[in-house]
């Protein structure tokens, strides 16, 4: 699955939890996340990766957009396919380390199946 077509997939499962969700294409800054859900007072910024393993690679551009937001008491979340393992993995972007090419984010805070997301995805959306 590519990564337009895991975040369909994911836009379709938070709405489907009674989430608004806007898709973000900004041309004005980088590092902006790929969505924004809105749901009972709460907002999630989420970042959509698709990859393997317990770990995701972010660009430094948005590490530094990620770490501006927890700055102010905001959190941003990566959603990743995991195509080995056809789990989706939610990771919270405070904590990052360095890479060659970017932000290495590990220990994911929320593993789902893929497999029926729209009811597992309720214990990390409330």
């Amino acid at each position: 699955m590519k990564e337009s077509q895991f975040k369909a997939f994911f836009v379709k499962a938070l709405r489907t939890n009674g989430c608004f969700v806007q898709t973000i294409e900004t041309t004005t800054g980088r590092g902006v996340p790929d969505l924004v859900a809105l749901r009972s007072n709460r907002t999630y910024w989420i970042e959509i990766k698709v990859g393997n393993g317990n770990t995701v690679t972010i660009r430094p551009e948005q590490y530094a957009w990620m770490r501006k937001a927890k700055s102010k008491n905001v959190d941003v979340y990566v959603a990743m396919l995991d195509k080995k393992t056809d789990e989706i993995k939610v990771f919270v972007s405070s904590e990052g380390t360095p890479r060659s090419k970017g932000w290495m984010l590990d220990f994911p805070i929320y593993v789902f199946p893929k497999k029926n997301l729209a009811k597992q995805i309720t214990q990390w959306i409330q």
